[in-house]
Protein backbone atom coordinates (compact mmCIF):
# COMPACT_ATOMS: atom_id res chain seq x y z
CA UNK A 1 0.00 0.00 0.00
CA UNK A 2 1.86 3.04 1.13
CA UNK A 3 4.38 3.53 3.86
CA UNK A 4 2.61 5.65 6.18
CA UNK A 5 2.22 3.97 8.95
CA UNK A 6 6.00 2.88 9.71
CA UNK A 7 6.11 5.92 12.18
CA UNK A 8 2.96 3.86 13.78
CA UNK A 9 4.93 1.08 13.98
CA UNK A 10 8.28 2.70 15.83
CA UNK A 11 5.64 3.54 18.43
CA UNK A 12 6.63 0.66 21.29
CA UNK A 13 10.16 2.18 21.98
CA UNK A 14 12.15 -1.69 21.71
CA UNK A 15 14.55 -0.69 24.68
CA UNK A 16 11.77 0.87 27.04
CA UNK A 17 8.46 0.11 25.70
CA UNK A 18 7.43 3.83 26.21
CA UNK A 19 4.98 4.84 23.48
CA UNK A 20 6.41 6.93 20.57
CA UNK A 21 4.22 8.47 19.29
CA UNK A 22 2.45 11.32 21.31
CA UNK A 23 -0.62 11.22 19.46
CA UNK A 24 -1.54 7.87 20.90
CA UNK A 25 -3.85 5.96 18.96
CA UNK A 26 -6.17 8.37 16.98
CA UNK A 27 -2.89 8.94 14.85
CA UNK A 28 -2.45 5.68 13.52
CA UNK A 29 -6.44 4.96 12.89
CA UNK A 30 -6.23 9.00 11.27
CA UNK A 31 -3.16 7.98 9.53
CA UNK A 32 -4.47 4.56 8.12
CA UNK A 33 -7.69 6.64 6.57
CA UNK A 34 -5.29 8.96 4.87
CA UNK A 35 -3.73 5.86 3.43
CA UNK A 36 -6.82 4.73 1.91
CA UNK A 37 -7.77 7.98 0.90
CA UNK A 38 -4.59 8.41 -0.84
CA UNK A 39 -4.94 5.02 -2.32
CA UNK A 40 -8.63 6.01 -3.61
CA UNK A 41 -7.04 9.54 -5.06
CA UNK A 42 -3.98 7.64 -6.68
CA UNK A 43 -6.39 4.73 -8.52
CA UNK A 44 -9.02 7.72 -9.34
CA UNK A 45 -6.69 9.60 -11.10
CA UNK A 46 -4.64 6.54 -12.53
CA UNK A 47 -8.57 5.59 -14.63
CA UNK A 48 -8.69 9.45 -15.42
CA UNK A 49 -5.41 8.97 -17.05
CA UNK A 50 -6.66 5.74 -18.82
CA UNK A 51 -9.74 7.27 -19.69
CA UNK A 52 -8.71 10.21 -20.64
CA UNK A 53 -6.26 8.87 -23.13
CA UNK A 54 -8.94 7.37 -25.48
CA UNK A 55 -10.62 10.67 -25.44
CA UNK A 56 -8.23 12.97 -26.36
CA UNK A 57 -4.93 13.02 -28.42
CA UNK A 58 -1.31 13.70 -27.45
CA UNK A 59 -1.58 16.91 -29.32
CA UNK A 60 -4.17 18.04 -26.82
CA UNK A 61 -2.33 16.56 -23.86
CA UNK A 62 0.52 18.73 -25.52
CA UNK A 63 -1.00 21.85 -24.99
CA UNK A 64 -1.53 21.74 -21.54
CA UNK A 65 1.60 20.09 -20.13
CA UNK A 66 3.85 23.64 -20.66
CA UNK A 67 0.68 25.73 -18.78
CA UNK A 68 0.60 22.89 -15.47
CA UNK A 69 4.17 22.59 -15.33
CA UNK A 70 3.66 26.38 -15.05
CA UNK A 71 1.05 26.78 -12.70
CA UNK A 72 2.68 23.87 -10.57
CA UNK A 73 5.70 26.18 -9.72
CA UNK A 74 3.23 29.30 -8.53
CA UNK A 75 1.35 26.47 -6.41
CA UNK A 76 4.36 26.44 -4.32
CA UNK A 77 5.26 29.99 -4.56
CA UNK A 78 1.70 30.41 -3.65
CA UNK A 79 2.13 28.51 -0.38
CA UNK A 80 5.85 30.02 0.43
CA UNK A 81 6.60 26.77 2.74
CA UNK A 82 4.17 28.65 5.18
CA UNK A 83 1.59 25.25 5.50
CA UNK A 84 4.62 23.14 6.46
CA UNK A 85 6.44 25.72 9.00
CA UNK A 86 2.73 25.96 10.49
CA UNK A 87 2.64 22.35 10.50
CA UNK A 88 6.44 21.56 12.19
CA UNK A 89 6.08 24.62 14.38
CA UNK A 90 5.59 23.98 17.78
CA UNK A 91 2.48 25.71 19.62
CA UNK A 92 1.87 27.56 16.84
CA UNK A 93 -0.76 30.18 18.16
CA UNK A 94 -4.07 31.50 16.91
CA UNK A 95 -3.01 35.00 16.28
CA UNK A 96 0.06 33.60 13.68
CA UNK A 97 -2.22 31.38 12.03
CA UNK A 98 -4.36 33.56 11.04
CA UNK A 99 -1.66 36.21 9.66
CA UNK A 100 -0.03 32.23 7.82
CA UNK A 101 -4.04 32.78 6.34
CA UNK A 102 -3.94 36.55 5.03
CA UNK A 103 0.01 35.86 3.59
CA UNK A 104 -1.50 32.70 1.82
CA UNK A 105 -4.54 34.67 0.20
CA UNK A 106 -2.36 37.81 -0.43
CA UNK A 107 0.44 35.58 -2.24
CA UNK A 108 -2.03 33.70 -4.13
CA UNK A 109 -4.06 37.09 -5.41
CA UNK A 110 -0.81 38.33 -6.92
CA UNK A 111 0.41 35.35 -8.12
CA UNK A 112 -2.63 35.08 -9.88
CA UNK A 113 -2.55 38.64 -11.65
CA UNK A 114 1.14 37.89 -12.56
CA UNK A 115 0.45 34.83 -14.24
CA UNK A 116 -2.75 36.82 -16.16
CA UNK A 117 -0.09 39.35 -17.14
CA UNK A 118 2.65 37.20 -18.60
CA UNK A 119 0.26 34.66 -20.23
CA UNK A 120 1.07 36.31 -23.59
CA UNK A 121 4.59 36.67 -23.23
CA UNK A 122 5.04 32.92 -22.75
CA UNK A 123 2.48 32.58 -25.31
CA UNK A 124 4.88 33.86 -27.51
CA UNK A 125 7.77 32.17 -26.10
CA UNK A 126 6.56 28.32 -26.78
CA UNK A 127 5.46 29.84 -29.42
CA UNK A 128 1.83 27.99 -28.59
CA UNK A 129 -1.42 30.58 -28.63
CA UNK A 130 -2.81 27.56 -26.13
CA UNK A 131 -0.93 28.42 -23.50
CA UNK A 132 -2.03 32.03 -23.31
CA UNK A 133 -5.50 31.01 -23.56
CA UNK A 134 -5.39 28.73 -20.88
CA UNK A 135 -3.08 30.09 -18.17
CA UNK A 136 -5.61 32.74 -17.02
CA UNK A 137 -8.26 30.22 -16.41
CA UNK A 138 -5.26 27.80 -14.50
CA UNK A 139 -4.46 30.96 -11.95
CA UNK A 140 -7.54 30.54 -10.59
CA UNK A 141 -5.93 27.64 -8.49
CA UNK A 142 -3.81 29.57 -7.11
CA UNK A 143 -6.67 32.07 -5.30
CA UNK A 144 -8.41 28.81 -3.93
CA UNK A 145 -5.76 26.83 -2.80
CA UNK A 146 -4.55 29.98 -1.19
CA UNK A 147 -7.75 29.95 0.86
CA UNK A 148 -7.14 26.23 1.79
CA UNK A 149 -3.29 26.45 2.53
CA UNK A 150 -3.76 27.00 6.47
CA UNK A 151 -7.14 25.28 6.63
CA UNK A 152 -4.82 22.16 5.25
CA UNK A 153 -1.95 22.58 7.34
CA UNK A 154 -4.59 23.14 10.74
CA UNK A 155 -5.77 19.75 10.02
CA UNK A 156 -2.71 18.30 9.59
CA UNK A 157 -0.99 19.72 13.05
CA UNK A 158 -3.97 18.48 14.86
CA UNK A 159 -3.10 15.10 13.26
CA UNK A 160 -7.27 14.67 12.48
CA UNK A 161 -6.23 12.48 9.03
CA UNK A 162 -9.64 11.53 8.73
CA UNK A 163 -10.84 14.66 8.11
CA UNK A 164 -7.89 15.15 5.53
CA UNK A 165 -8.89 11.53 4.22
CA UNK A 166 -12.37 12.92 3.03
CA UNK A 167 -10.80 15.74 1.30
CA UNK A 168 -8.06 14.05 -0.59
CA UNK A 169 -11.05 11.50 -1.83
CA UNK A 170 -13.48 13.59 -2.84
CA UNK A 171 -11.48 16.40 -4.55
CA UNK A 172 -9.64 13.98 -7.44
CA UNK A 173 -12.73 12.43 -8.33
CA UNK A 174 -15.03 15.71 -8.31
CA UNK A 175 -11.82 16.98 -10.92
CA UNK A 176 -11.42 13.35 -12.90
CA UNK A 177 -15.27 13.41 -13.81
CA UNK A 178 -15.41 16.82 -14.88
CA UNK A 179 -12.76 15.77 -17.22
CA UNK A 180 -13.91 12.85 -18.39
CA UNK A 181 -17.34 14.39 -19.15
CA UNK A 182 -15.68 17.75 -20.83
CA UNK A 183 -13.41 15.46 -23.40
CA UNK A 184 -16.30 12.85 -24.16
CA UNK A 185 -18.93 15.91 -24.87
CA UNK A 186 -15.95 17.77 -27.26
CA UNK A 187 -14.30 19.80 -24.93
CA UNK A 188 -10.72 18.83 -26.19
CA UNK A 189 -8.12 19.89 -24.21
CA UNK A 190 -10.05 22.41 -21.61
CA UNK A 191 -11.28 18.97 -20.04
CA UNK A 192 -7.40 19.27 -18.39
CA UNK A 193 -7.78 22.79 -17.78
CA UNK A 194 -11.69 22.66 -15.98
CA UNK A 195 -9.89 19.31 -14.11
CA UNK A 196 -7.74 20.65 -11.33
CA UNK A 197 -10.16 24.07 -11.23
CA UNK A 198 -13.28 21.36 -9.96
CA UNK A 199 -10.81 19.87 -7.72
CA UNK A 200 -9.68 22.47 -6.43
CA UNK A 201 -12.83 24.33 -5.78
CA UNK A 202 -14.30 20.74 -3.76
CA UNK A 203 -11.18 20.97 -1.80
CA UNK A 204 -11.41 23.97 -0.74
CA UNK A 205 -14.81 24.04 0.04
CA UNK A 206 -14.39 20.73 2.21
CA UNK A 207 -11.38 22.24 4.02
CA UNK A 208 -13.40 25.26 4.87
CA UNK A 209 -16.43 23.24 5.95
CA UNK A 210 -14.57 20.48 8.15
CA UNK A 211 -12.49 23.26 9.89
CA UNK A 212 -15.48 25.74 10.81
CA UNK A 213 -13.21 28.27 11.98
CA UNK A 214 -12.96 31.59 10.76
CA UNK A 215 -9.75 33.28 10.95
CA UNK A 216 -9.15 37.27 12.05
CA UNK A 217 -8.23 39.93 11.24
CA UNK A 218 -4.05 39.82 10.81
CA UNK A 219 -1.87 41.57 13.23
CA UNK A 220 1.90 41.82 14.04
CA UNK A 221 2.91 38.52 16.59
CA UNK A 222 5.87 37.37 18.35
CA UNK A 223 8.14 34.64 16.71
CA UNK A 224 6.58 35.23 13.20
CA UNK A 225 9.81 36.60 11.47
CA UNK A 226 11.12 32.89 12.13
CA UNK A 227 7.92 30.56 10.59
CA UNK A 228 7.81 32.72 7.76
CA UNK A 229 11.53 32.60 7.39
CA UNK A 230 12.11 28.72 7.57
CA UNK A 231 8.66 28.85 5.14
CA UNK A 232 11.09 30.87 2.62
CA UNK A 233 13.33 28.22 2.74
CA UNK A 234 11.15 25.29 2.36
CA UNK A 235 9.51 27.28 -0.81
CA UNK A 236 12.74 27.73 -2.19
CA UNK A 237 14.36 23.85 -2.26
CA UNK A 238 10.55 23.23 -2.95
CA UNK A 239 11.04 25.15 -6.19
CA UNK A 240 13.67 24.21 -6.86
CA UNK A 241 13.01 20.42 -6.86
CA UNK A 242 9.56 21.15 -8.34
CA UNK A 243 11.35 22.75 -11.38
CA UNK A 244 14.09 20.67 -11.49
CA UNK A 245 11.36 18.17 -12.29
CA UNK A 246 9.84 20.05 -14.50
CA UNK A 247 12.17 21.43 -16.65
CA UNK A 248 11.79 18.62 -19.10
CA UNK A 249 8.76 20.02 -19.82
CA UNK A 250 9.76 23.59 -20.25
CA UNK A 251 12.45 22.60 -22.24
CA UNK A 252 10.97 19.66 -24.65
CA UNK A 253 8.34 22.67 -25.21
CA UNK A 254 10.84 25.06 -27.26
CA UNK A 255 11.78 21.66 -28.90
CA UNK A 256 9.52 19.50 -29.90
CA UNK A 257 5.44 19.46 -31.19
CA UNK A 258 2.83 19.38 -28.76
CA UNK A 259 2.13 15.59 -30.46
CA UNK A 260 5.82 14.52 -28.96
CA UNK A 261 5.69 16.38 -25.62
CA UNK A 262 1.99 14.99 -25.26
CA UNK A 263 3.70 11.47 -25.31
CA UNK A 264 6.68 12.62 -22.83
CA UNK A 265 4.19 14.19 -20.45
CA UNK A 266 1.74 10.80 -20.55
CA UNK A 267 4.15 9.15 -19.88
CA UNK A 268 5.96 10.88 -16.78
CA UNK A 269 2.40 10.72 -15.55
CA UNK A 270 1.91 7.03 -16.16
CA UNK A 271 5.83 6.32 -14.51
CA UNK A 272 6.25 8.87 -11.89
CA UNK A 273 2.60 10.58 -10.72
CA UNK A 274 1.74 7.48 -9.04
CA UNK A 275 4.67 6.96 -7.05
CA UNK A 276 4.43 11.08 -5.94
CA UNK A 277 0.62 10.28 -4.78
CA UNK A 278 1.76 7.27 -2.97
CA UNK A 279 4.07 9.06 -1.03
CA UNK A 280 2.14 12.04 -0.22
CA UNK A 281 0.19 10.58 3.33
CA UNK A 282 3.93 9.50 4.35
CA UNK A 283 4.99 12.47 4.09
CA UNK A 284 2.02 14.23 6.26
CA UNK A 285 2.36 12.05 8.74
CA UNK A 286 6.10 11.55 9.02
CA UNK A 287 7.37 15.67 9.52
CA UNK A 288 5.12 15.98 12.36
CA UNK A 289 5.70 13.13 13.97
CA UNK A 290 9.55 12.73 13.26
CA UNK A 291 9.80 16.41 14.00
CA UNK A 292 8.76 15.18 17.96
CA UNK A 293 11.47 12.38 18.20
CA UNK A 294 14.60 14.83 17.12
CA UNK A 295 15.67 14.38 20.62
CA UNK A 296 15.76 11.29 21.17
CA UNK A 297 18.43 10.84 18.38
CA UNK A 298 18.49 6.62 18.75
CA UNK A 299 15.00 6.73 18.22
CA UNK A 300 14.98 8.90 15.26
CA UNK A 301 17.68 6.84 13.91
CA UNK A 302 15.42 3.60 13.89
CA UNK A 303 12.49 5.55 12.77
CA UNK A 304 14.54 6.76 9.26
CA UNK A 305 16.06 3.67 9.15
CA UNK A 306 11.96 1.60 9.14
CA UNK A 307 10.79 4.37 6.99
CA UNK A 308 13.40 3.77 4.83
CA UNK A 309 13.17 0.15 4.55
CA UNK A 310 9.60 0.48 3.98
CA UNK A 311 9.72 2.93 0.90
CA UNK A 312 12.15 0.15 -0.44
CA UNK A 313 9.90 -2.81 -0.12
CA UNK A 314 7.25 -0.85 -1.60
CA UNK A 315 7.80 2.19 -4.13
CA UNK A 316 10.77 1.45 -5.63
CA UNK A 317 10.35 -1.86 -6.32
CA UNK A 318 7.00 -0.67 -7.49
CA UNK A 319 9.17 1.81 -9.89
CA UNK A 320 11.36 -0.57 -11.22
CA UNK A 321 8.53 -3.28 -12.26
CA UNK A 322 6.39 -0.49 -14.31
CA UNK A 323 10.13 0.31 -15.81
CA UNK A 324 10.77 -3.97 -16.31
CA UNK A 325 6.97 -4.42 -17.86
CA UNK A 326 6.84 -1.22 -19.34
CA UNK A 327 5.53 -2.76 -22.86
CA UNK A 328 2.03 -4.57 -21.29
CA UNK A 329 2.17 -1.48 -19.12
CA UNK A 330 1.29 1.07 -22.27
CA UNK A 331 -0.58 -1.18 -23.94
CA UNK A 332 -2.73 -2.38 -21.21
CA UNK A 333 -3.58 1.14 -19.33
CA UNK A 334 -3.27 3.44 -22.54
CA UNK A 335 -3.97 1.61 -25.41
CA UNK A 336 -1.70 0.73 -28.92
CA UNK A 337 -1.78 4.96 -29.79
CA UNK A 338 0.70 5.32 -26.83
CA UNK A 339 3.46 2.75 -28.25
CA UNK A 340 5.64 5.85 -28.57
CA UNK A 341 5.62 5.97 -24.91
CA UNK A 342 6.77 2.72 -23.98
CA UNK A 343 10.47 3.28 -23.92
CA UNK A 344 9.83 6.76 -22.23
CA UNK A 345 8.01 5.43 -19.75
CA UNK A 346 11.17 2.32 -18.68
CA UNK A 347 13.38 5.18 -18.52
CA UNK A 348 11.56 7.60 -16.38
CA UNK A 349 10.18 4.70 -13.89
CA UNK A 350 14.06 4.01 -13.11
CA UNK A 351 14.54 7.54 -12.76
CA UNK A 352 11.82 7.74 -10.72
CA UNK A 353 12.71 4.57 -8.25
CA UNK A 354 16.22 6.23 -7.70
CA UNK A 355 14.78 9.52 -6.20
CA UNK A 356 13.25 7.98 -3.64
CA UNK A 357 16.63 8.51 -1.85
CA UNK A 358 15.94 11.85 -2.51
CA UNK A 359 12.64 11.81 -0.62
CA UNK A 360 14.01 10.32 2.51
CA UNK A 361 16.74 12.85 2.36
CA UNK A 362 14.07 15.85 2.39
CA UNK A 363 12.23 14.13 5.52
CA UNK A 364 15.20 14.18 7.57
CA UNK A 365 16.19 17.69 6.91
CA UNK A 366 12.89 19.18 6.65
CA UNK A 367 12.48 16.87 10.12
CA UNK A 368 15.31 18.65 11.64
CA UNK A 369 14.36 21.95 11.00
CA UNK A 370 17.47 22.29 8.24
CA UNK A 371 15.48 23.69 5.48
CA UNK A 372 18.20 26.22 4.48
CA UNK A 373 20.59 23.06 4.03
CA UNK A 374 17.59 21.54 2.16
CA UNK A 375 17.38 24.67 -0.07
CA UNK A 376 21.01 24.47 -0.56
CA UNK A 377 21.11 20.88 -2.19
CA UNK A 378 18.30 21.76 -4.14
CA UNK A 379 19.71 24.40 -5.65
CA UNK A 380 22.37 22.13 -6.88
CA UNK A 381 20.81 19.52 -8.01
CA UNK A 382 18.63 21.43 -9.90
CA UNK A 383 22.13 22.44 -11.73
CA UNK A 384 22.97 18.65 -12.21
CA UNK A 385 19.53 18.07 -13.84
CA UNK A 386 18.74 21.36 -15.47
CA UNK A 387 22.54 21.06 -17.18
CA UNK A 388 21.90 17.29 -18.37
CA UNK A 389 18.22 18.21 -19.37
CA UNK A 390 18.59 21.34 -21.62
CA UNK A 391 21.94 19.52 -23.63
CA UNK A 392 19.91 16.63 -24.37
CA UNK A 393 16.45 18.68 -25.44
CA UNK A 394 17.45 19.23 -29.16
CA UNK A 395 17.69 15.84 -29.54
CA UNK A 396 13.71 14.53 -28.56
CA UNK A 397 12.16 13.07 -25.83
CA UNK A 398 13.95 9.95 -25.14
CA UNK A 399 17.54 11.85 -25.00
CA UNK A 400 15.90 13.86 -21.95
CA UNK A 401 13.85 10.54 -20.46
CA UNK A 402 17.42 9.50 -20.29
CA UNK A 403 19.16 12.64 -19.43
CA UNK A 404 16.90 12.91 -16.26
CA UNK A 405 17.63 9.40 -15.17
CA UNK A 406 21.24 10.45 -15.41
CA UNK A 407 20.74 13.29 -13.37
CA UNK A 408 18.85 11.19 -10.65
CA UNK A 409 22.06 8.54 -10.88
CA UNK A 410 23.84 11.43 -10.06
CA UNK A 411 22.26 13.43 -7.39
CA UNK A 412 19.83 10.77 -5.49
CA UNK A 413 22.83 9.40 -3.50
CA UNK A 414 24.52 12.90 -3.39
CA UNK A 415 21.28 14.12 -1.33
CA UNK A 416 21.22 10.78 0.91
CA UNK A 417 24.56 11.49 2.38
CA UNK A 418 24.01 14.95 2.13
CA UNK A 419 21.27 14.95 4.92
CA UNK A 420 22.75 11.99 6.86
CA UNK A 421 26.09 14.28 6.96
CA UNK A 422 24.22 17.64 7.71
CA UNK A 423 22.09 15.39 10.56
CA UNK A 424 24.87 13.37 11.86
CA UNK A 425 23.00 10.44 11.19
CA UNK A 426 25.32 6.71 10.47
CA UNK A 427 25.30 7.19 6.78
CA UNK A 428 26.82 3.38 6.21
CA UNK A 429 24.65 2.12 9.20
CA UNK A 430 21.39 3.44 7.00
CA UNK A 431 22.64 2.77 4.11
CA UNK A 432 23.51 -0.75 4.21
CA UNK A 433 19.51 -1.76 5.10
CA UNK A 434 18.68 -0.76 1.34
CA UNK A 435 21.05 -3.20 0.07
CA UNK A 436 18.97 -6.20 0.31
CA UNK A 437 15.34 -4.41 -0.61
CA UNK A 438 17.44 -2.75 -3.53
CA UNK A 439 18.87 -5.92 -4.66
CA UNK A 440 15.57 -7.85 -4.52
CA UNK A 441 13.71 -4.68 -6.50
CA UNK A 442 15.67 -5.08 -9.21
CA UNK A 443 15.98 -8.77 -9.81
CA UNK A 444 11.97 -8.65 -9.59
CA UNK A 445 12.55 -5.56 -12.44
CA UNK A 446 14.42 -8.24 -14.73
CA UNK A 447 11.61 -10.99 -13.71
CA UNK A 448 8.74 -8.83 -15.49
CA UNK A 449 11.14 -8.07 -18.09
CA UNK A 450 11.64 -11.61 -18.99
CA UNK A 451 8.56 -12.57 -18.90
CA UNK A 452 6.94 -9.66 -20.87
CA UNK A 453 9.54 -10.73 -23.10
CA UNK A 454 8.67 -14.49 -23.64
CA UNK A 455 5.42 -13.26 -24.21
CA UNK A 456 5.70 -11.05 -26.96
CA UNK A 457 2.82 -13.03 -29.26
CA UNK A 458 0.75 -13.06 -26.40
CA UNK A 459 -2.13 -10.55 -25.81
CA UNK A 460 -1.08 -7.66 -24.07
CA UNK A 461 -3.24 -8.05 -20.61
CA UNK A 462 -1.51 -11.61 -20.74
CA UNK A 463 2.26 -9.92 -20.84
CA UNK A 464 1.09 -7.84 -17.81
CA UNK A 465 0.29 -11.17 -16.01
CA UNK A 466 2.90 -12.90 -16.61
CA UNK A 467 5.29 -10.22 -15.85
CA UNK A 468 3.65 -9.68 -12.37
CA UNK A 469 3.73 -13.57 -11.88
CA UNK A 470 7.27 -13.07 -12.50
CA UNK A 471 7.58 -10.18 -10.12
CA UNK A 472 5.61 -12.40 -7.19
CA UNK A 473 8.13 -15.51 -8.04
CA UNK A 474 11.29 -13.43 -7.47
CA UNK A 475 9.75 -12.34 -4.02
CA UNK A 476 8.56 -15.55 -3.37
CA UNK A 477 12.31 -16.78 -3.90
CA UNK A 478 13.71 -13.76 -1.69
CA UNK A 479 12.14 -14.49 1.26
CA UNK A 480 13.40 -17.81 1.56
CA UNK A 481 16.57 -15.57 3.05
CA UNK A 482 16.56 -15.31 6.63
CA UNK A 483 17.51 -11.07 6.16
CA UNK A 484 14.75 -10.58 3.17
CA UNK A 485 12.26 -12.63 5.23
CA UNK A 486 12.97 -10.95 8.23
CA UNK A 487 12.46 -7.22 6.61
CA UNK A 488 9.00 -8.45 4.85
CA UNK A 489 7.82 -9.51 7.81
CA UNK A 490 8.72 -6.33 9.42
CA UNK A 491 7.77 -3.91 6.59
CA UNK A 492 4.37 -6.40 6.85
CA UNK A 493 4.11 -5.84 10.43
CA UNK A 494 4.80 -2.23 10.08
CA UNK A 495 2.06 -1.79 7.20
CA UNK A 496 -0.59 -3.51 9.33
CA UNK A 497 0.45 -1.11 12.31
CA UNK A 498 1.85 -3.98 14.51
CA UNK A 499 4.96 -3.54 16.54
CA UNK A 500 6.96 -6.79 16.67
Amino acid sequence: MSPVNWVAACGEDQSSGTQFMTGGPRAPRGARSLVLAQCSKAVTLFLGIVILSRLLTPEEFGFVAVPLAIVGVGEILRDMGLSTAATTTPDLSKSLRDLLFWLNCVIAIVLAFLTILIAPWISSLFDSPQVGTVLPWLSLVFILNGVGAQYRADLNRSMRFSAMAIVDSVAPVVGVCVAIFSAAVGFGYWALVLQPIASAVVSTAALVALSGSVPGLPRRVEGARSVITFGAHIAGSQSLIYIGNNIDIFALGLWVSPTQLGYYSRAFQVAVQPLTLLKAPATSVALPLLSRRVEDSPGFVRAVGLGQKVLAYTIFPAALVVAGASTPVVLVFLGEDWRPTIQLVAVLAIAASIQQLASISSWILLATGKGRSLSTYSAVSLGIKAAAILLAAPYGTLAVACAYLLAAVLSAPTAYIWACRATQLPTRVLARELVAPASVAMLSAAGAYIAARLLTASAPLLQLAGSLAGVALVYALAAATPPVRRDIKQVAAILLRRSR
